[in-house]
This record gives C-alpha cells, structure tokens and sequence, in this order.
C-alpha cells in the first residue's frame, strides 16, 4: 500500500489501466480467433469482416487514451 497520496492515485490509476488493457487484448485476441477461423472454413465475407474490425478497435482505443499532440 502507497504511503503517499499521489502515490495511491497512480497506483488506483495503473490497476484501472491494467483492466482496460487486459479487456482490449482479449476482444482483439477474439477477433483475431474469429478471422482464423473463417479463412479455415474459406468464408470471405465472415472472414474481410472480422478483418475491418480489428484495426478500427486499435484505433479508437488509442485515439481515446492518447489524443494527438499538437
């Protein structure tokens, strides 16, 4: 346990961060299992569709946590 309070700020902040990543590398690690698995049955549409999905939920989470810098 921090001691200090900006200390135990961080601390909450990293275990909050480590959740939302931890949730993102499953639904992408899902997405990924979804697309190998339509190219194995040779279903195309299935398969360029869980293809598109994958980079838009990379972007958006990074776009959401990391704002440009100007």
């Amino acid at each position: 346990m921090a001691n200090i309070k900006s200390s135990a700020k961080r601390d909450e902040k990293s275990k909050e961060l480590r959740a939302r990543n931890r949730a993102d590398k499953t639904g992408l690690k899902t997405m990924m299992k979804k697309f190998d698995a339509a190219v194995a049955e040779g279903d195309k549409d299935a398969a360029v569709s869980a293809y598109k999905v994958v980079p838009i939920k990379l972007l958006l989470r990074q776009s959401i946590t990391q704002p440009a810098r100007v």
